[in-house]
Formats: structure tokens, C-alpha cells, sequence
């Protein structure tokens, strides 16, 4: 820790506590990112983040927060990052 910059411990104390969020109250995270507007003032109006302009491709709150993660179409738990068991190509896209 004592490596880190300041806001990235910061920004990992932020991710924890979002983590949380969804673990306790998905209902709330679901409604906090199926927001279109960004939440960062100053921006544009008019302004859509990538993610908005995706529409259902990303995975659901609840696949998310049950650790799995769907990639070139294969379903996998993301407990095992080191498993060889997942193919090449999805162990890249996974990195």
C-alpha cells in the first residue's frame, strides 16, 4: 500500500464499497446503472456513455454479483484466474 498513490487507494476503497452495493442492495445498483445520464457534472447534455449506447449486452447485476462473466459465448465463474481449463482465447479476453 504504501507504493500507492493516493487516489488509487482511494479508488480501490471505492470499488469495495460498490462491490457491497450490489452484494446487499441489487435492486439499487440495477437502478444506478440503467441510468443513461452520466452521473459527472460538467459534461454535455446530449452526452451517452458507451456502456448506455450497448444496450443489453452487458452481463446482468445478478451474473455479475454470482461472479460469472460470459465471454465469446461461453459462461464461467471468475474464481480462477490462473485455471487452464478455459480456452486461450478466452482466457485473453477475460485479461
Amino acid at each position: 500500500m504504501r507504493h500507492l498513490r493516493a487516489s488509487q487507494v482511494a479508488q480501490r476503497v471505492r470499488l469495495r464499497a460498490q462491490r457491497q452495493v450490489i452484494r446487499r442492495a441489487p435492486e439499487l445498483a440495477a437502478r444506478v446503472l440503467s441510468r443513461s445520464v452520466p452521473a459527472v457534472r460538467g459534461w454535455p447534455a446530449d452526452f451517452v456513455p458507451v456502456d448506455a449506447r450497448l444496450g443489453g449486452l452487458w452481463p446482468s447485476i445478478e451474473v455479475l454479483a454470482d461472479g460469472r462473466i460470459v465471454l465469446l459465448g461461453q459462461e464461467r465463474a471468475l474464481t480462477d484466474w490462473r485455471s487452464t481449463e478455459p480456452p486461450q482465447l478466452w482466457r485473453y479476453h477475460l485479461h
